[in-house]
């Protein structure tokens, strides 16, 4: 038996509204059993499998072009303010249209290269086709992490094409000049784009950042008033200092846990100052640097942040002197004790620190407090810190707290030292900034080529890391190292990828001279 065909609903004006799910529909079922809607334009069509074709391709360039078909306006919006950059290299377009393609494999997908390609494009001031923009607001709806360099990439076309479509209302720009229609705009906005609007605004102004954030606090809720105040990280300085000490004293501990987190970035806060002077009051040195334990905190010292909630393995007193090292300006140390950085972490490493000494702390506590004072401060402490604990304590954390010249040459000496297969490997390279020196990059890729096959799931885990940070001048050296595989399909594929990737990003480097 013959099902009769579906009947469309006729608008006003004798045609079926197109829509991109009715066309999709009447595709599936077929288009005897649906007749495709149709618009004025194709409603002449006899053949209805012609006339779905038809309309799928004028509606699918209304998508791409992010306006929906609809009544026209009555008059035309002013044209977008002209783009007076120099156009991109005839090259530099045709990597990005490959990168976009996604029709070569590349370790970390598409999105890794595209931001490489976008930043080189801003520094350049360089502007892209129009015809690419669509795509590149696309992609970056979907990644984050790829929206500040795109809108500074798009231009003015970019952002007038932005205010036409609801996904793309992240690139339209703020108006940070008026800070009354800021506010306005902060206040009735939803809660999900809040945090953002605000991190965007500290971006660009850190101090009306601040009072963007004072303006509804009071009646913020709680969980709201946490997401923003972790927002003041962007451009985080001594400014911030009274308002996350007054936060200190907030009804909700979600409030007051980032406050501290925040205040722990800061050596110079009040916070910090507390601190010292409760670590002061246990250390001293003698035959060797010694800690003694911290004794119940009070109800100062608890709304500084310390907390009886150890780690497993780690008592309660331990605990209370790893937060107290931690939250202690490293300064410290110098300027109480006359210590070097290298003499400090040395006694604290050492099992002999506390030796003979009654109530005293064992080094372990000690060392972690450390690391963790060299990961928050990493941004105000002398680096020998950093390098200091890093020789006792090789964790991506204090790696990524050092300078990056000074970071590639203590893994170039460790990659040169040896180094076995392991996660953790690849983890210390992913906290190394790139762009690497030649030598760092020649080490890593000599130590997988010795590993081979040992190091496949490392090297699988590290591969985007790689693609992303070796100097493009190793691709040789990639290449030939591929050219080895032929006995290890699996392995050459993946070697491969990554000189996809180091390609690419030559002629990125070349068309984007820095």
């Amino acid at each position: 038996m013959t099902a009769a065909p579906v009947p469309a609903t006729q608008p006003p004006g004798g045609s079926t509204a197109p829509t991109w799910e009715g066309l999709v529909a009447a595709a599936l079922v077929g288009t005897a059993r649906r007749p495709p809607p149709r618009s004025t334009l194709l409603a002449d069509l006899s053949d209805p499998a012609a006339a779905l074709l038809g309309e799928a391709a004028v509606l699918g360039a209304y998508r791409r072009a992010g306006r929906l078909p609809g009544q026209a306006p009555r008059t035309l919006p002013p044209p977008a303010d002209p783009d007076e950059r120099p156009a991109c290299s005839a090259a530099a377009v045709e990597v990005l249209e490959l990168i976009l393609s996604g029709e070569v494999p590349i370790p970390g997908g598409v999105a890794l290269l595209a931001g490489q390609w976008l930043d080189a494009a801003a520094r350049a001031g360089r502007r892209v086709p129009a015809r690419l923009l669509p795509r590149l607001l696309d992609l970056g709806s979907g990644s984050p992490a790829l929206q500040p360099a795109l809108r500074s990439v798009v231009g003015p076309r970019g952002r007038w094409l932005a205010g036409h479509h609801h996904r793309w209302a992240w690139a339209t720009g703020q108006p940070f000049d008026d800070l009354e229609a800021v506010e306005q705009r902060f206040a009735t906005a939803a809660k999900a784009e809040r945090p953002r609007l605000l991190e965007a605004m500290r971006s660009a102004e850190p101090a009306h950042g601040l009072e963007l954030l004072r303006s509804t606090w009071k009646r913020d809720p709680a969980a709201e008033r946490a997401a923003l105040l972790a927002a003041l990280a962007v451009g985080l300085s001594d400014d911030d200092e009274p308002f996350l000490e007054s936060a200190l004293d907030d009804r909700s501990a979600a409030v007051r846990q980032v406050a501290i987190e925040l205040l722990g970035r800061l050596p110079a806060s009040r916070r910090a100052a507390r601190m010292a002077e409760r670590l002061g009051a246990l250390v001293g040195p003698d035959d060797a640097l010694y800690v003694a334990y911290p004794g119940e905190p009070d109800a100062a010292a608890r709304r500084d942040g310390l907390n009886d909630a150890a780690p497993a393995g780690m008592s309660a007193s331990a605990w209370r002197l790893a937060q107290l090292v931690a939250a202690t300006p490293l300064s410290f140390w110098t300027e109480h004790l006359g210590l070097s950085a290298t003499e400090v972490v040395a006694s604290a490493a050492a099992d002999t620190t506390t030796a003979g000494k009654r109530g005293a702390a064992p080094a372990g506590p000690l060392l972690l407090g450390l690391e963790s004072a060299v990961v928050t401060q990493a941004q105000k402490a002398d680096p020998s810190w950093a390098v200091a604990v890093f020789g006792y304590r090789r964790s991506p954390a204090v790696l990524a707290a050092l300078p990056p010249a000074l970071a590639a040459d203590l893994l170039s000496r460790l990659v040169g030292a040896g180094l076995g297969p392991g996660p953790a490997v690849a983890e210390l390279f992913a906290a190394c900034p790139g762009p690497w020196p030649p030598s760092l990059g020649e080490a890593i890729l000599d130590r997988y080529r010795q590993l081979g096959s040992r190091a496949v799931l490392e090297l699988q885990a590290a591969l985007p890391v790689l693609a992303a940070r070796l100097d493009p001048a190793t691709l040789p050296l990639v290449e030939t190292w591929a050219v080895t595989l032929a006995d290890n399909q699996s392995l050459r594929r993946r070697v491969q990828t990554l000189g996809h990737a180091l390609s690419l990003r030559a002629v990125i480097q070349r068309e984007f001279p820095s």
